[in-house]
């Protein structure tokens, strides 16, 4: 058996398994998954998120501090969620969209695990 033939199924296997990786996530296309770290009180989610989105927008919901991780760091990023969501810190949520967009701050969708 030559070198070509044992590496090539190696190549296309690792290559199905990293895009398999990819499809797993529950939080879909636009989402993303990640750890509450903090509840942010208006003034602080203001400031963090000042060019992104109008907090007016969103009187009545809590505002989080969500940590994605991403390999060895994490990127921290502000989302709301509804009063009828109940959201503490350390749940693990899904977030949507995954970074803010044209206005909308990302949105706590649910809550995957306490």
């Amino acid at each position: 058996m030559n070198r070509v033939s044992v590496l090539v199924p190696l190549l296309l296997s690792a290559a199905a398994l990293g895009g398999c990786g990819a499809l797993a996530g529950r939080a879909g296309e636009n989402g993303s998954e990640g750890w509450v770290s903090r509840v942010l009180p208006a003034g602080e989610a203001a400031r963090l998120q000042a060019a992104c989105a109008d907090l007016s927008a969103y009187p009545n919901d809590r505002l989080f501090l969500v940590r994605e991780p991403h390999g060895r760091h994490s990127v921290s990023v502000v989302a709301h969620a509804p009063p009828s969501l109940q959201v503490e810190v350390g749940d693990e949520v899904e977030i949507v969209p995954a970074r803010c967009s044209n206005g909308v701050m990302p949105e706590v969708k649910q809550v995957i695990r306490q």
